[in-house]
């Protein structure tokens, strides 16, 4: 019987550290200086004032979406110096505090390939030339370098449980019922 609580201890602390994994939904929102809102979701780990590890991202601009929501590449701006700025592979970054902001979040891996067709870029990488832009072939443009950031939101929205965690619940739950089994009929 020992054995049976000693093996359902670890089995109970793994689960519980893989729920604590798990990712968490961020919602995020910008509204420009005319009134337009760039808004959407991605899936990240918060770390102090950032969020990391980011994916499943979907952009909306005045509730139209963008091509490829769901699965929009995230990438990061460098400027050695400005003007002289480029899109890398690097992966965004995503900050609750709007000045830490530069990512670019687009439909394609544009480093390599060149081309998109929509795009939200929030970008400080030369502290002096804020950029913000939200493009869409053929639809929409909005791009401004605004003095303020204020309207800048990011929080979160759920915890997604971790893909192990529930098969460890299964696997838990299904031990459980196997012991009170075998004690029932041995009972018997």
């Amino acid at each position: 019987m020992f054995k049976f609580f000693k093996v359902s201890a670890i089995a109970a602390a793994a689960l519980l550290s893989s729920l604590s994994a798990g990712a968490t939904v961020f919602n995020f929102s910008y509204t420009s200086a005319n009134g337009h809102v760039t808004s959407g979701t991605l899936t990240g780990t918060a770390n102090g004032q950032f969020v990391e590890n980011i994916s499943d991202i979907s952009v909306f601009f005045d509730g139209l979406a963008f091509v490829g929501n769901g699965s929009l590449f995230s990438r990061a701006g460098v400027c050695t110096p400005y003007p002289n700025c480029y899109w890398t592979t690097n992966p965004g970054v995503v900050s609750f505090n709007s000045a830490l902001n530069n990512f670019m979040f687009i439909d394609t891996n544009y480093p390599i390939t060149g081309t998109y067709t929509n795009y939200f870029a929030f970008t400080n990488v030369d502290p002096t030339q804020l950029v913000i832009q939200t493009y869409g072939v053929n639809t929409f443009n909005e791009n401004e370098r605004p003095q303020s950031v204020s309207t800048w939101t990011l929080n979160e929205a759920a915890t997604v449980p971790a893909p192990g965690g529930l098969g460890l619940l299964a696997l838990g739950l299904a031990g459980l019922g196997a012991a009170r089994r075998k004690r029932v009929a041995a009972t018997q």
